[in-house]
């Protein structure tokens, strides 16, 4: 790294130049704006998010989102004309560094425990990181029909929620996800009124919720394959998302099974990998949608 490069914490002021360094490093349309996922993201972590900054000008960021148990890394990018210079590595390395802090303050003594999905020419870097496989995250697009049925539905009420339901679905995707994520729901809620649905099952325990993205469905998760049906057939019919992507964990074949059935495609695959003491994640077989690469 020269020396007049130098890191400090993303602001919302950097949101267009962080933009473009998304953009070039991602290869992505000039219709595609990552601001919106870039103020979502401060809003959940303001502490979480880095970039490199040389003469005024942004050339790479990376962040993570801190859920206590482990964290999730993403929108790793450097501008493509500064890569080949180790700036990659010394983001990331930062990074975990700040993890790795934020745990020992908050009485968790250990190294950073994060996980990621990594496309084919990060991979190498996240590797030599210690970085290892722990499956696959496949992205799914609906076909031109999209994956609406006339199928009878589970004995299950699906709803779209309000801020009451919080706590259940808080509680709920933790048994998922592997770790409390209240800050991300009360983010949810707050940005995407009306897109959360919650399925209860005939004693009114909450069984499963899909929230519509722009474009995505996720956080998705459901006890069985069939509530995950009926909460997918109902964010199409109710939500109007004709065509949206699912980001499917490996570990969930059911849900593969599903999506393929309802007309889904696979799109590609990445590597999902981690580092440190991660726990097994057992509950991602019940996960039908990440919220994105990277809240996991």
């Amino acid at each position: 790294m020269i020396a007049r490069m130098r890191f400090r914490a993303l602001t919302s002021e950097d949101f267009p130049q962080a933009n473009e360094v998304l953009r070039a490093a991602f290869h992505a349309p000039v219709e595609i704006s990552f601001e919106p996922r870039l103020r979502r993201y401060l809003a959940l972590q303001p502490d979480g998010w880095l970039v490199a900054e040389d003469e005024g000008q942004l050339v790479g960021m990376v962040g993570a989102i801190d859920y206590g148990a482990f964290a999730y890394v993403g929108l790793m990018a450097v501008r493509p004309d500064r890569q080949g210079r180790h700036l990659g590595r010394q983001l990331l390395e930062a990074t975990l560094d700040q993890l790795t802090t934020r745990a020992e303050a908050s009485g968790r003594p250990r190294a950073a425990c994060a996980a990621l999905d990594a496309s084919a020419a990060g991979a190498p870097l996240y590797e030599r990181m210690g970085f290892t496989d722990s499956g696959l995250s496949h992205e799914y697009w609906p076909g031109p029909v999209g994956a609406a049925t006339a199928d009878v539905a589970p004995a299950v009420t699906i709803a779209v929620a309000t801020a009451t339901a919080i706590d259940d679905l808080v509680q709920l995707d933790a048994t998922f996800f592997g770790a409390p994520r209240q800050r991300l729901w009360h983010l949810l809620f707050g940005t995407l009124p009306g897109r959360v649905l919650l399925a209860r099952d005939g004693d009114g325990a909450a069984c499963g919720y899909v929230v519509a993205q722009d474009g995505l469905l996720g956080p998705f998760g459901a006890r069985t394959p069939d509530v995950a049906d009926a909460l997918l057939q109902r964010a199409f019919a109710v939500l109007g998302h004709d065509r949206v992507r699912l980001q499917v964990p490996e570990e969930n074949a059911e849900a593969r099974a599903l999506l393929a059935k309802r007309g889904f495609t696979l799109g590609r695959s990445l590597r999902h990998m981690r580092r440190g003491p991660v726990p097994e994640l057992t509950g991602w077989r019940a996960i039908y949608g990440k919220g994105s690469y990277c809240l996991g």
